[in-house]
């Protein structure tokens, strides 16, 4: 293929995101990690909601983890039920996912490139909250739809990690 054609093809418009069909030969792993009774993971629904229908692809793929001790199959069906997530929700039963990425947060996401088995973000899904109790209006900074965007026109992403607020993981025994 020329580079003309290469250069044209890199920057075709698909629903006002710019595509880059390099970024397609990877896949990517967004893992939500949450708590049903926590009101910050009740807080984030209807963006994620929006961020999933806006991201998800063949290459960019969405699921959300429980792994919080008080967590169990019923009460994870029952949030799925209610708030009708458009993705996979798993039990983190021994913590296993939320273990390998240190989460202690919940909500708190993580970002992977699943083909080369690489983190390039762990954090807050944006600033909407800025402390347990004190959120702003509207967020300002948009940390996951960066990188997501990043992804989908091909950036080189380095690895970039923030501190999430929200309601504590428990790491009690079951």
């Amino acid at each position: 293929m020329n580079t003309t054609l290469n250069y044209f093809i890199g920057f075709l418009i698909i629903g006002f995101i710019p595509f880059n069909p390099l970024a397609s030969q990877s896949k990517y792993e967004v893992y939500f990690f949450f708590l049903e009774d926590c009101k910050i993971s009740q807080a984030y629904i209807s963006e994620l909601k929006r961020i999933e229908k806006k991201f998800a692809n063949d290459s960019i793929h969405f699921s959300a983890y429980f792994p919080n001790a008080t967590s169990t199959e019923q009460s994870i069906d029952r949030f799925n039920k209610k708030y009708k997530l458009p993705f996979a929700c798993k039990q983190d039963i021994q913590r296993m996912v939320a273990d390998r990425y240190q989460i202690s947060v919940l909500p708190e996401v993580v970002v992977i490139n699943a083909t080369q088995n690489k983190s390039l973000y762990q954090g807050r899904i944006d600033d909407l909250f800025v402390a347990i109790g004190k959120r702003r209006s509207k967020a300002t900074v948009f940390d996951l739809k960066d990188v997501l965007n990043g992804i989908l026109t091909g950036q080189q992403l380095p690895y970039r990690k923030t501190q999430a607020v929200g309601c504590f993981l428990s790491h009690w025994d079951n």
